[in-house]
């Protein structure tokens, strides 16, 4: 079936939701049937690169790793301060 919506770039969404369906399925099996399973989907990346759904994800990640970076920018300026006043008192 997935690799029926392979073929139709229109399916795209259904790919990438077919793809998190089967991983949630083997997540349970062994770790060999999920690298299996990763492999078989590798060749698929540039089918979900063009689903507005796998975008929306990729967004959503891009944007939880900008929050985090600027909460390490604010800590390490936070404690540039303190041990600059420490050093200067």
């Amino acid at each position: 079936m997935l690799k029926t919506l392979y073929e139709k770039p229109e399916d795209a969404d259904l790919l990438v939701i077919g793809y998190n369906l089967a991983m949630l399925a083997f997540k349970k099996r062994s770790r060999a049937d999920l690298e299996w399973l990763r492999k078989e989907f590798a060749y698929m990346q540039e089918r979900f690169e063009e689903s507005p759904f796998y975008q929306m994800i990729l967004e959503r990640g891009h944007e939880e790793g900008r929050e985090e970076g600027r909460k390490e920018d604010a800590r390490a300026l936070l404690l540039a301060s303190m041990e600059n006043r420490h050093t200067h008192h």
